[in-house]
């Protein structure tokens, strides 16, 4: 049987031996912090090992100045809800909840099936799509934001 050196261990603080973190510094930096508020100890991370190798000490050959730099990409964007790819048929759903308190635009109908509206992270309103049981017509109502509430005054309703 055949001892091998851990890859990856932890890392405890010089100072008061509490579990050092990985965090990312301004510049980009990784380093290691100790997150007691009252230590300020950290200590700079080191070049990654080498994953095809068992040896801790085998690190890859990469440049110290882009070595531990972490590079970060938001990839949320906004999107608007495409009515044209609600299906009409989504009234024939039992699962879907039912209203009869908005009537339809196009026909006036009481009663209409309605779905939460995908959205993204960021949205700061609840986007409803609904269905006309007897039309089939499909449209959208929004929640006003409270960002739209103060700049229109406050007196949206």
């Amino acid at each position: 049987m055949s001892t091998k050196t851990p890859l990856y261990t932890m890392r405890f603080c010089q100072e008061c031996l509490n579990l050092l973190y990985p965090k990312v510094k301004a510049d980009g930096r990784l380093i290691y912090a100790c997150e007691r508020l009252d230590c300020e100890y950290s200590e700079p991370a080191e070049a990654p090992v080498d994953p095809n190798k068992n040896d801790a000490d085998a690190r890859l050959a990469i440049p110290p100045e882009v070595a531990n730099t972490v590079h970060a990409r938001n990839m949320i964007h906004e999107t608007e809800v495409n009515l044209d790819i609600v299906l009409p048929d989504l009234v024939e759903d039992p699962a879907l909840q039912r209203s009869e308190v908005d009537p339809c635009p196009n026909c006036g109908a009481q009663e209409a099936v309605f779905f939460q509206a995908k959205q993204n992270a960021r949205a700061e309103t609840l986007q409803l799509v609904f269905i006309c049981v007897n039309c089939r017509w499909k449209w959208k109502d929004e929640a006003i934001s409270e960002k739209e509430r103060e700049a229109a005054g406050g007196d949206v309703e």
